[in-house]
């Protein structure tokens, strides 16, 4: 499974919470992609050498709000001006003095957002597994976002609805989803167990499956979780190739009460899978230490989950990830493509205890 984390989110719980997602993807999925502010911190801690990107940061960092604009405009034409000068020949003494008094200034800002990359990395637990950051697995990425303003921005607009109709038609991600608010705002059917309950004119907005168990205090070494991420990718890969068949399965279904089978059909086929890989879980000495060592463990089910189109932008749009006008026009968008009703699968981790 490749999956990809949204969010503009800078909530420090959230932030927390999406540590949690990064690592338990980094041990049972192909590759996790993050769109977000841990994105944005991967994408300093794996890119040191951006100059441009480090001052404009830093800017943002040590400047009062009212004067952001102002001095990084400032700031921007002189990067320009010493990129010409640097190229220049015979260059004066005053010349070479701008150049090393430049120079300082970018390797201070540097220094600038290591530290605070680095303060924000220890505030969701991932300060100690930066080499695991590599571009391959863990992949981080920077996009535009919308200013706090309500105001139309058409280029941001047009952003994001490329971003998630690529994401749709173009890619072979899935959503992984923040579960802040899911239950209260979404009707989930859990599918687990008992379904021949549900009504014939009964719908959801999410079908949802638990795969496995985990501990939610992944306190774990860069190289325990190497250890651990190849003694669970046979079998992470084989459940990644049955979530891959049932998307095709279900990729041209509308109804929801053939949706309903198919999910118990691939609950069924995938059990063993699942038997065997909650039993290495169970039975793996660093996840068993970490258990007897604390008291307050919480515990994750790790979830997968069937909806459609519309429900997950409007899941975008409830959690503030993009603006109404956004969706609507996405919505819009879609419909030109596809049947907006069809279903897609995204995935979640839901505490339980």
């Amino acid at each position: 499974m490749n999956l990809q984390y949204l969010s503009r989110n800078i909530d420090i719980k959230e932030i927390s919470h999406e540590g949690l997602v990064l690592k338990t993807n980094y041990l049972f999925a192909q590759s996790s992609h993050h769109y977000s502010t841990v994105g944005f911190y991967i994408f300093l801690t794996t890119n040191p050498h951006d100059e441009a990107s480090s001052i404009r940061l830093a800017n943002t960092l040590s400047t009062e709000i009212n004067d952001r604009a102002e001095n990084l405009e400032i700031v921007t034409n002189h990067y320009k001006y010493i990129k010409k000068l640097r190229t220049s020949k015979n260059k004066s003494k005053e010349q070479l003095i701008e150049i090393q008094r430049w120079n300082k200034f970018a390797e201070d800002s540097k220094n600038i957002c290591k530290k605070w990359t680095e303060s924000m990395l220890e505030s969701c637990n991932l300060n100690n597994l930066t080499q695991l950051f590599d571009n391959h697995i863990i992949k981080a990425y920077v996009i535009n976002f919308y200013d706090e303003t309500e105001s139309q921005n058409t280029n941001e607009e047009d952003s994001m609805i490329s971003f998630f109709c690529y994401s749709f038609f173009g890619s072979d991600t899935n959503f992984f989803l923040y579960y802040k608010d899911f239950s209260d705002k979404f009707k989930i059917k859990q599918l687990d167990n008992n379904y021949s309950e549900i009504s014939k004119n009964e719908i959801f907005d999410f079908y949802s499956l638990s795969l496995f168990k985990i501990t939610g205090n992944l306190d774990l070494t860069a190289e325990q979780m190497k250890l651990i991420r190849n003694q669970f990718s046979f079998v992470s890969n084989t459940i990644s190739e049955k979530v891959h068949s049932l998307e095709k399965k279900i990729e041209k279904l509308t109804d929801h009460h053939e949706l309903i089978d198919e999910i118990i059909n691939f609950r069924n086929e995938i059990n063993p899978d699942l038997t065997e890989i909650q039993r290495s879980i169970d039975e793996n000495i660093y996840f068993n230490k970490i258990i007897n060592s604390n008291e307050n463990n919480i515990v994750y089910s790790y979830e997968m989950a069937i909806c459609n189109y519309l429900t997950i932008i409007d899941f975008y749009e409830k959690n503030k990830t993009i603006l109404s006008f956004v969706a609507t026009n996405l919505k819009k968008q879609i419909e030109q493509f596809c049947d907006p009703n069809q279903f897609i699968i995204v995935f979640y981790l839901k505490p339980i205890n």
